[in-house]
């Protein structure tokens, strides 16, 4: 729950609203971009290179 509220303080902060592009780089698990799209409904898209695998990239 102390997490949720926090992502939710950041994405109010940067204004995040439905339909705004959201991108995340170097996002790891991806929660904040989750977040993004399931409380503000923002188009959201994350993208990260794991040190021993090729690119990743994973969409919301």
């Amino acid at each position: 729950m102390r997490q949720t509220n926090r992502i939710r303080h950041i994405l109010h902060k940067l204004n995040v609203k439905k339909g705004k592009k959201l991108l995340d780089i170097s996002c790891g698990w991806g929660y904040l971009i989750t977040e993004a799209k399931k409380f503000c409904g923002a188009l959201a898209e994350s993208t990260t290179r794991p040190m021993k695998q090729g690119k990743e990239r994973m969409v919301y």
